[in-house]
């Protein structure tokens, strides 16, 4: 459910979809912030990962009514996550939208991530170490 015309941050599990449920593919909201100037948007409430600790961010799709944008970035930037819109016409503040992730990519990137976990789990446990140089730093 949207949360029309809240500026005040809410709890990470209440604002920041993706922290809660890895597997939403989609989402209501409403706009909080508007920036023209950088083609970008801030949600009340979002399932768009901003990317971070080596992660990318999510891609995706956002509707409202009188529009269609992609979703080409999706960054935390002053305490919000913004949405980059690849389109000349931003919804307005309080406007009700729908947001959609690529699912694919984002299955894709949950896939590689956990493989990469695995495999230097692997590589941890199973790679003689010849010296001590990776936990001290070359010498």
């Amino acid at each position: 459910m949207a949360v029309p015309g809240n500026k005040t941050p809410a709890a990470p599990g209440e604002n920041e979809l993706f922290a809660t449920d890895a597997y939403r593919r989609n989402f209501d909201s409403s706009v909080l912030d508007v920036d023209r100037e950088q083609g970008r948007i801030a949600l009340a409430r979002t399932a768009f990962y901003p990317g971070g600790g080596g992660q990318p961010h999510d891609l995706g799709t956002l509707r409202w009514d009188g529009g269609t944008a992609p979703i080409t970035k999706v960054k935390r930037d002053g305490g919000q996550i913004w949405h980059w819109l690849d389109t000349p016409e931003l919804p307005d503040t309080q406007t009700e939208v729908e947001g959609e992730l690529d699912w694919d990519r984002r299955h894709l990137l949950m896939r590689t991530h956990t493989a990469l976990h695995i495999l230097c789990g692997v590589i941890w446990t199973d790679v003689p170490r010849r010296s001590h140089r990776w936990e001290h730093g070359p010498r």
